[in-house]
């Protein structure tokens, strides 16, 4: 047999569809619909937390006392650092053993067994490990570098007056200790001075002995001002060295320019210098450049008046250009003699350098080593006074006897309990209780994922509710043991009781109430041909599909139901009706008339059957055949029925219903509280709407007592315990359940074969279900 699979891969696949999808409105609704169980869950955590608190309140409150120790004093130099170099100060912190408060060694120390021993020996009834439990040791401020000075210890105890007494035999400890540790650490640090005084002593000699020795070695007294000395001298000659290379470079250019003649007697002048910088011009030879200069002078003055042609500017340049090879030769001799001049002096500046060079060279180690024994001299003066002022502290603090701690707040208990917080565990119960049923009640939901009532169905789909169906306790055997159903409802109505009144009127009027609200949606458009199916297998479609036809029949309608699940065909059935020919055979015969195929059901007059046929082979390949169109059609003329109704395979897993709904006025889906997924419906509804299918509303169907029970809280009316459906279904949401359905036939609960273990788990399993449910409620 041919199954096709879902279009959409999300169809099949249950965590994807149940978990990728989820957003805060989801989530926001689920805490609402869960309310009851969230509100119960969070009564239940704040009050057991209340209650614990009340018992430890009563019961076994704890208390906390606490002193406060000084263990540095503020106001001497003794708790300040030394910094130094080899100042009293270090050598009093190394005979200490200690340079600062090491406050989280101190805690250890303080709590460590070694101490708390003398402790427990005076007290006698408390053991060390009891005592180290309940001690803590802090500083006093918010961080821990606030306050080091200071330390608070703190004591809880159960018993006010045993706890205060071990908390002044604790402070009396630790003062003892403080002042037994002082003692020691003063004898201790004074030997260590003692024995180290000998050695600085003899150090501070022979480096004073080392200095004499290197003046006289090489005659110097202060070898770092004379290197000074020597290095301003070799400082003026670069600058001079620098200079003569400067005015070399510019006595060169000059040259250049005066070679190439674009040097006149005045750019010459303004080059050198005034009168020639570093060129002496005299005699005859100073009178030729004047004279050119007065030449220059005077023609410019006379081409600002006159033209280039004009006799006076000839003239002057003809008088100009006598003197120039004569001032060109006198202006190279000139320069020649100054770079002369100059790179003589450049020359023995640089040897004179030279010179002071070779004697710098040694001065620096002369001054290293001055400056090294002088440094290692005074450290060692420095360490030998410290030493001696050291020894003086240390003989003054000894001969004291002082306790160097003190307590500034002496040991006291609260008179309230610490333990419990009654205002904390309050809160946390209040807050603490929401969060865990918020949790609580999600992980619930995500447990039983189905929907519960009517109301919670409307808010999730957007579809017209077109009525519910409620619980019947006989039509749990049609189902289970494949009575006919007509003959089930007759017998059952030959029976008076009460019970059997109140069965039969609310199933009779919730499909009153269906065919009233088809009737509605008639209003616009003319509604014949409906498929009234589900999402998934066993939901009740076909059980619905007659009921609604003999309630139509009844009210004087006329019917057509024709089973279109040509893959697992439950209506003749139900009726018993013969299945020899049916709408396979309308399908698959040429030029066959529809209206033989059609059967009477026995005692309605108004009410006929198309039965579904032989099993074709392929029944999707018939459903979308031209036949199948041309059938549609033919329905829709027809003026013998008010309304056709088809009874076809579920949506999710299979193409059938979609494919007959092509051909139809509209589908009505059908939902079973408290048994299908909610996603199932959400995702027929997709795929309904993805094929352009008109989608008339959604039908409600309570499959057990407990959905009814809940539906009939939000429908608007009740119908007490009875109610139509059957004790079959899927909690979970499975779309292979429809190749699983039509593949093994009726799906049956093989109860024997199940072993007693198993059965203990489901029957617990049932129990804890019915108590959650019964919390939701």
């Amino acid at each position: 047999m041919n199954l096709e699979s879902p279009k959409n891969s999300e169809l099949d696949n249950k965590t994807q569809s149940d978990f990728d999808d989820i957003d805060i409105s989801q989530v926001l609704y689920s805490i609402k619909r869960r309310k009851r169980f969230i509100f119960s869950i969070s009564s239940f955590i704040f009050i057991l937390i209340s209650l614990y608190t009340g018992y430890q309140r009563i019961f076994r409150p704890t208390y906390i006392g606490s002193f406060k120790l000084l263990i540095s004093d503020p106001i001497s130099n003794n708790g300040q650092k030394r910094t130094q170099i080899g100042g009293e100060g270090v050598f009093e912190s190394v005979a200490r053993n200690t340079t600062d408060n090491d406050i989280p060694t101190l805690r250890q120390f303080l709590k460590s067994p070694l101490v708390i021993n003398e402790v427990s020996k005076a007290t006698k009834n408390v053991d060390t490990p009891s005592i180290i439990s309940n001690l803590s040791i802090n500083t006093i401020g918010k961080r821990a570098s606030n306050s080091k000075g200071i330390i608070k210890v703190s004591l809880t105890s159960r018993n006010k007056k045993e706890g205060l007494k071990l908390l002044k035999s604790i402070s009396d400890t630790y003062l003892e200790l403080a002042l037994v540790q002082k003692q020691k650490r003063l004898s201790d640090g004074l030997e260590f001075l003692n024995n180290q005084s000998p050695a600085l002593q003899k150090r501070k000699n022979d480096l004073e002995d080392q200095l004499a020795r290197f003046r006289i070695d090489n005659l110097l007294l202060e070898p770092s001002a004379e290197g000074l000395d020597l290095k301003n001298r070799e400082n003026f000659l670069d600058n001079s060295i620098s200079n003569i290379k400067t005015e070399i470079n510019k006595l060169k250019n000059v040259r250049k320019e005066i070679e190439f003649g674009r040097l006149s007697a005045t750019g010459f002048q303004e080059a050198t210098g005034s009168k020639g910088d570093g060129l002496v011009i005299s005699g005859s030879d100073n009178s030729i450049f004047e004279e050119v200069l007065e030449i220059e002078s005077e023609l410019a003055k006379v081409r600002l008046i006159y033209k280039e042609t004009a006799p006076n500017v000839i003239m002057l340049e003809s008088k100009l250009s006598k003197f120039k090879p004569i001032l060109k030769k006198q202006q190279l001799n000139y320069v020649d003699t100054a770079l002369k001049l100059n790179e003589g002096k450049l020359i023995n500046f640089e040897k004179q350098k030279s010179e002071l060079s070779s004697i710098f060279m040694k001065q620096p180690l002369l001054i290293k080593k001055y400056n090294s024994i002088e440094e290692k001299l005074e450290i060692a003066k420095q360490n030998l006074a410290g030493l001696n002022s050291a020894k003086e502290k240390f003989q003054l603090e000894m001969a004291q006897e002082s306790v160097p701690w003190r307590i500034i707040a002496p040991p006291v208990f609260e008179s309230s309990p610490i333990q419990p917080n009654v205002q904390r565990n309050i809160i946390l119960g209040f807050f603490g209780g929401i969060f865990i049923g918020l949790i609580a009640g999600l992980i619930r939901d995500r447990m039983d994922y189905v929907f519960r009532n009517v109301r919670d169905l409307e808010e999730s789909l957007n579809v017209p509710l077109l009525g519910h169906i409620p619980f019947i306790d006989f039509f749990v055997k049609v189902r289970e043991e494949g009575k006919l159903l007509l003959e089930e409802i007759n017998q059952n109505e030959d029976i008076k009781s009460k019970e059997n009144s109140y069965q039969r009127f609310f199933y009779q009027e919730a499909f009153r109430n269906i065919f009233t609200s088809i009737r509605y949606l008639s209003a616009d458009t003319n509604i014949k041909k409906i498929i009234i199916t589900s999402s998934i297998p066993a939901e009740g479609k076909s059980l619905v599909n007659i009921l609604l036809s003999k309630t139509l029949a009844e009210m004087g309608k006329r019917i057509l139901l024709i089973d279109a699940d040509l893959r697992k065909p439950q209506i003749h059935k139900r009726l018993g009706i013969n299945n020899f020919e049916g709408l396979s055979n309308i399908l698959t015969e040429n030029k066959s008339d529809w209206k033989k195929y059609i059967k009477k059901v026995k005692d309605f007059k108004g009410w006929d059957v198309i039965t579904a046929g032989i099993r074709p082979p392929d029944p999707t390949r018939l459903l979308s055949s031209k036949k199948m169109i041309n059938f549609s059609e033919e329905l829709t003329k027809s003026e013998e029925y008010d309304y056709v109704i088809f009874d076809t395979p579920p949506v999710l897993g299979l193409s059938d219903a979609i494919l007959v709904s092509e051909n139809c006025d509209g589908l009505i889906l059908l939902i079973s509280l408290g048994r299908v997924n909610r996603n199932a419906p959400k995702d027929s509804l997709k795929r309904i709407a993805s094929n352009n299918i008109q989608v008339l509303g959604a039908i409600t169907n309570s499959v057990a007592k407990d959905s009814e029970r809940n539906a009939s809280n939000s429908y608007g009316y009740g119908y007490g315990k009875y109610g139509y459906g059957y004790q079959y279904g899927y909690h979970s949401y499975d779309t292979s359940a429809a190749y699983t359905y039509y593949n093994d036939g009726d799906l049956k609960e093989d109860t024997e074969s199940i072993p007693f273990l198993i059965k203990i788990r489901i029957y617990i399993s049932q129990e804890i279900r019915n108590l959650l449910r019964w919390i939701d409620q």
